[in-house]
């Protein structure tokens, strides 16, 4: 079926008949070695309902001891309270 607004679409008036609106992470439940992103509620999976492979990096973030460290490279000493922002990137996190 067709959506139309009534005259020119407005945000604050058609939202609610042109959009869904997208789960939050609140009730996501991250893979071993990731935690929820602070104020899960707040921040919101990809689509209308999160799916637990696409919104890992949306709703968790990775422990920093999970991290495999490039050559010549260790992880630091609080690595196990220490987590990327989503997944671990070797040239984004290695520092």
């Amino acid at each position: 079926s067709e959506l139309s607004c009534e005259g020119p679409c407005d945000l604050a008036e058609d939202l609610r008949t042109c959009c869904d609106a997208a789960e939050s992470c609140a009730n996501f439940t991250c893979p071993a070695h990731y935690v929820l992103k602070p104020r899960p509620s707040e921040v919101f999976c990809i689509d209308v309902a999160c799916d637990p492979t696409a919104d890992i990096d949306s709703c968790c973030d990775q422990e920093c001891s999970s991290f495999v460290c490039s050559d010549r490279s260790r992880l630091k000493a609080n690595a196990s309270t220490t987590f990327c922002m989503g997944t671990c990137d070797l040239l984004r996190d290695r520092r």
